[in-house]
């Protein structure tokens, strides 16, 4: 009986803590986060908001971003997009010589390890619909990063926009040498796959790229920056 009692006293104690990290999360997301950040996806979405947005799209979050990674992340925010803040309306006058160096600083808030745990731990819950991004769309091992760098880098273009080390790349979009590390591979693949499906006003058009190449490109990205 005093057994079963301690159980239950756990339990709700648990719950209890939960619960109030979730409460914590969510007003931390109203409070620091909102203003820059959709966490609802809009009914409609043109050409000109996705061009004046202040910051990433985070109402798929849990199904893009690396738990661990996010958690780190939102403690040291380093800057994802060399060119600028983000978008057409907030490239750095000077994007060149900033996204010259390793290390490049962001203007984003940092939160406290347990704000950020707070926040992961509510951003987590905002998944992707299934048609969106696909369960079981990356096979391991059906390709290796070896197949997938030279697509990459030179064979379809994709490093004319995108950094795949630091200074080397494009840098009119968000780098991916530390793609790996920050993404989930299902949501990788699908992007590659459809980018319009995630966002109708996304730079990145679909180029029909074939499973294959799929398989490939998500490798050679999922091998960057990735430290597991």
């Amino acid at each position: 009986m005093l057994k079963s009692l301690l159980l239950l006293a756990v339990t709700i104690l648990f719950s209890m803590a939960t619960n109030s990290e979730c409460a914590q999360g969510d007003q931390l997301i109203k409070e620091k986060c909102e203003s820059c950040h959709a966490f609802v996806k809009p009914e409609k979405s043109d050409l000109s908001r996705f061009l004046n947005r202040k910051g990433q799209d985070l109402y798929w979050a849990g199904s893009k971003y690396n738990q661990d990674w996010l958690i780190r992340w939102l403690q040291a925010p380093s800057r994802i997009r060399p060119s600028g803040a983000y978008n057409f309306t907030h490239l750095s006058a000077n994007a060149g010589e900033a996204a010259s160096g390793e290390a490049m600083k962001s203007d984003h808030i940092r939160l406290s390890k347990e704000e950020a745990e707070a926040v992961t731990e509510q951003m987590m819950k905002l998944t992707a619909p299934a048609d969106v991004v696909e369960a079981g769309i990356y096979k391991p091992g059906s390709a290796t990063p070896e197949d997938g760098a030279p697509l990459f880098i030179t064979m379809r273009g994709c490093g004319s926009c995108h950094m795949w080390a630091p200074g080397k790349g494009g840098r009119s979009s968000a780098e991916l040498y530390t793609g790996g590390e920050r993404m989930k591979a299902d949501y990788i693949a699908s992007y590659i796959n459809n980018p319009p499906k995630f966002d109708a006003g996304a730079w990145m058009p679909r180029q029909m790229f074939s499973d294959s190449e799929i398989q490939k490109f998500t490798a050679f990205i999922l091998s960057l920056g990735n430290k597991k």
